[in-house]
């Protein structure tokens, strides 16, 4: 058989595998963002339909307001068992108070993975002003199964977490504009590391690494600057 004859087998099984995966549901078909959309393939379709668990070990932000740096520093023990310090990223990420938006994480992880020889693999997901909320969801989940659930790679997402909606119950009764993160998901749930946990009095009680519901998660993505909310592959 020749080459191309396999080639155009392979096309056809692959698009029947993943539109199977889109009519029922376990794949959404693509939205349409500010950044390139993901390509899902078989591996992905079959990632969605499981659960998935990076084994990352946690970290607490240095300083408190260290939340990106620590967090991406996380995302980056995916690739390498000894990434740049906390230090060094926030050389990249800091600017006056904290991170501004997600886009320094993007930068920071970027410029330390070429430094190893892994290029510039993340890109900064946006979305259009006035997504709608679903959308925002099926564009996460699609994400996450690409990058977290068939590369392995971690994500860093920007959110915001209020009195009256918390990204975590033990989360203080005020407003956070925080970083942490994806490490693994499951059907409705994302598997997160918690940069914040023991930090001081306030985060006593935020355990290191647990589950977020979905839609609460998709509704708390917070973006500082330019529509974009979080670090991802395609």
């Amino acid at each position: 058989m020749g080459q191309g004859t396999q080639a155009r087998i392979l096309a056809k099984t692959a698009a029947g595998i993943l539109g199977a995966a889109v009519a029922s549901g376990v794949l959404a078909a693509p939205a349409a963002t500010a950044a390139p959309a993901a390509t899902a393939a078989p591996a992905a379709v079959r990632a969605a339909g499981g659960k998935v668990v990076l084994n990352i070990a946690w970290e607490r932000e240095q300083k408190e307001w260290w939340c990106g740096p620590a967090a991406a520093r996380m995302a980056l023990k995916s690739w390498v068992r000894q990434p740049a310090t906390q230090p060094h990223l926030a050389d990249d990420m800091i600017s006056g108070w904290g991170t501004k938006d997600v886009t320094y994480a993007t930068v920071a992880m970027n410029n330390a993975l070429k430094r190893s020889g892994f290029g510039r693999p993340y890109f900064s997901r946006g979305f259009p002003a006035n997504t709608r909320l679903d959308v925002k969801k099926r564009q996460l989940m699609r994400d996450m199964v690409t990058t977290v659930g068939v590369k392995r790679r971690a994500m860093v997402l920007n959110i915001k977490s209020t009195r009256s909606f918390k990204l975590h119950g033990a989360y203080p009764n005020r407003t956070v504009y925080h970083y942490i993160t994806v490490i693994g998901y499951t059907a409705g749930l994302v598997y997160v590391a918690d940069p914040a946990s023991g930090l001081n009095k306030d985060y006593s009680k935020v355990p290191q690494k647990y589950w977020v519901d979905m839609t609460r998660l998709a509704t708390m993505l917070h973006t500082g600057n330019g529509n974009h909310y979080y670090s991802t592959m395609s």
